[in-house]
């Protein structure tokens, strides 16, 4: 007996002891799990209550970056007719209720937004904008929820840009709801932000929070980017420069100053240009939307993931191993027609100096001795616009004498002679008959 009682008494200490170490290891691991937030202000996140942003990944489908680009349109068309009409009280506060809809709980939680302060935790927008989506990277956060950081930027319905914009959009993929959490101020690159691990296991449905799917047939696809890079070739040329094919970019404008230019000679022709045909095909893992346009003007987006792709706007400037076979297998004729449309197409471009380059070194030192003249002898005898309408070659030699039809886009139609000789390789050269 005496024995088992030294046994209790050594035994409780060390129960005690081990309790001890047991609550403080408890303790930490709630703190950290806690991010040690006890008294941290409203809004203000520990980086241990968030993922990292190595857990980011890019948007992979067609249907999640658009769908996820229309919740952000809604959210700022909200934004537009609250500024619109902030006399009317009546009408702020039933805007204001909408809006708070939308936004994240966690972010109106730890702002402790309300209809009062409300216009100090989303965008100032005055004015109808359009919202251009750039860069989208997911993350999963549970079973039902999906959370997207956002990269792009509002321009108005004039193509001038306004801002960048960065927005977290969480959807829940179960209910088919979304919510809204502005980055405000954000100063950090996409893939510098960190996500906030969610609180919510599912977005409850309301009247205002609901998504639909994006359709996702090719076409649409196509007309998508077509849209897109509009928009941003339009108001931040800088932003489309970097999107150009780098050998591409290299050959055909060489610096900025140069797609500038390319970029105001060629602005009304962007801003009414639609896909009318295209192909899609792939190559080396990537996939290729040739798009061509009401103008014959040729798109080409070289997609990786969607809207990670690269562009160029020309069928004429680079030859790839598969365009050379495919144009040493043609006859002669059809080489001839193939080089017309080049020499059309860069016309339409603006682009001189590629035409210039073709002409035939005799015909170019007697009739244009500089690129000046030349450029002015085009704008005389062509249009601002030529659609190609009919061709008939006949030969004299080695030079293909080629009587076309081009029309403006009033369908105003003028005949122009254009003498072809074939070259080496993939080469021609050309003069013009008067």
């Amino acid at each position: 007996m005496d024995k088992l009682k030294k046994i209790i008494i050594i035994a409780i200490p060390i129960f005690i002891i081990i309790a001890i170490i047991i609550s403080i290891i408890i303790y930490f691991l709630l703190k950290n799990n806690s991010g040690g937030k006890e008294n941290l202000p409203p809004g203000e996140i520990e980086e241990t209550s968030q993922y990292s942003r190595e857990n980011l990944s890019k948007v992979m489908s067609h249907t999640e970056f658009y769908t996820v680009a229309n919740s952000i349109q809604m959210y700022l068309d909200l934004i537009n007719r609250r500024n619109t009409y902030n006399s009317d009280e009546e009408y702020l506060d039933i805007i204001n209720y909408t809006i708070m809809e939308i936004l994240n709980s966690d972010y109106i939680n730890e702002n402790q937004i309300n209809s009062n302060n409300i216009g100090n935790y989303i965008e100032n927008i005055n004015e109808k904008v359009i919202y251009v989506p750039i860069k989208i990277s997911g993350i999963e956060q549970n079973d039902n929820i999906v959370s997207y950081v956002t990269y792009g930027f509002i321009e108005n319905l004039e193509n001038v840009y306004l801002k960048d914009i960065y927005v977290i959009v969480n959807f829940d993929i179960i209910n088919t709801t979304f919510s809204i959490e502005p980055l405000l101020n954000n100063t950090l690159d996409i893939e510098n932000i960190e996500v906030r691990k969610t609180t919510q296991s599912e977005i409850k449905k309301n009247e205002n929070n609901i998504f639909t799917y994006e359709e996702t047939s090719q076409e649409n696809i196509v007309k998508k980017y077509i849209d897109t890079f509009k928009k941003i070739i339009l108001a931040k040329p800088d932003v489309a420069y970097e999107l150009l094919e780098e050998e591409y970019k290299k050959a055909r404008f060489n610096n900025f100053e140069k797609f500038e230019q390319y970029v105001n000679d060629n602005k009304d022709v962007i801003l009414s240009t639609r896909a009318e045909k295209y192909l899609v095909e792939k190559s080396d893992g990537n996939t290729i939307y040739t798009c061509i346009d009401q103008y014959q003007k040729y798109f080409i987006f070289i997609e990786d993931v969607y809207m990670d792709y690269k562009v160029i706007l020309d069928n004429y400037t680079l030859e790839n191993e598969e365009d050379i076979e495919k144009y040493n297998a043609m006859t002669n004729q059809d080489k001839i027609s193939i080089n017309i449309q080049k020499i059309i197409e860069a016309i339409n471009n603006k682009d001189y100096n590629y035409v210039y380059n073709k002409l035939n070194e005799q015909y170019k030192n007697n009739k244009f001795p500089n690129l000046e003249e030349f450029k002015n002898y085009i704008k005389s005898n062509f249009y601002d616009i030529n659609i190609l309408k009919d061709s008939m070659a006949n030969i004299d030699g080695n030079v293909h004498i080629c009587k076309i039809k081009i029309s403006n886009k009033q369908n105003q139609i003028k005949e122009v002679t254009i003498l072809v000789r074939l070259l080496e390789g993939t080469d021609f050269e050309i003069s013009f008959s008067e």
